[in-house]
């Protein structure tokens, strides 16, 4: 065993433990395919391009950056735990109403009943949100949608710097009209997926093009 070998091997491990799922199906199998919640804020398009198979392939830096996040991730739920603002944090599953395929994964809930997403980031990036009081405009979507799709009153964005360790917490409570457009968004992306499915199993092809109208 050598340097190289051991850096390979590390390399490897970390692009197989990193947690993403490219969500390669093929035939009836891509209907257990499920849309993210935390996805939402994306085009319609790609997600249908993503639930289909044909969306983002991570490059190894990727690879790093989301086993990074997951580091993190771990880190602050040790801390809720040690504060005292949760017994145990862990992953919840939310399933809308609708659609059993839109699925949301927060990170845990806290003492008195909200949910709580954990983010990493940059400092300069943290700085940014503390001084605007603001999220990240995708991660108030996603938490949106957990909210309501869970049941909860309220959540929590607890962002941690990844080169400081410090902290920015953000309450996100329930916006009707938010929830009612990315539903409908959701619901359009969903229909565009069991349109393009029906297309391959009636015609046999291994692809289709993908044309979905909708939020850009």
């Amino acid at each position: 065993m050598n340097e190289r070998e051991i850096h390979a091997r590390l390399v490897e491990a970390t692009c197989r433990c990193s947690g993403h799922d490219p969500h390669h199906y093929n035939g009836t199998a891509l209907r257990e395919a499920y849309l993210g919640m935390s996805q939402i804020a994306r085009d319609e398009a790609q997600l249908v391009e993503m639930m289909m198979g044909e969306g983002w392939v991570p490059t190894r830096d990727d690879h790093h950056r989301l086993i990074l996040g997951f580091v993190f991730e771990d880190y602050v739920k040790w801390m809720l735990e040690e504060a005292g603002l949760a017994t145990c944090v862990e992953e919840q599953e939310v399933v809308a109403g609708f659609d059993e395929r839109f699925r949301g994964h927060p990170d845990g809930v806290l003492e008195g009943g909200a949910v709580v997403e954990i983010k990493s980031t940059v400092e300069a990036r943290r700085m940014e949100m503390k001084q605007r009081r603001r999220a990240s405009g995708r991660h108030f979507e996603a938490m949106q949608m957990n909210l309501h799709h869970g049941g909860y009153a309220e959540g929590y964005l607890v962002y941690i710097a990844r080169d400081s360790g410090q902290y920015y917490v953000h309450r996100v409570r329930p916006v009707a009209s938010i929830i009612e457009r990315l539903n409908a968004k959701a619901q359009r992306v969903l229909a565009a997926v069991d349109l393009l499915l029906d297309q391959v199993a009636e015609r046999g092809e291994g692809c289709v093009v993908l044309s979905v109208e909708g939020d850009r």
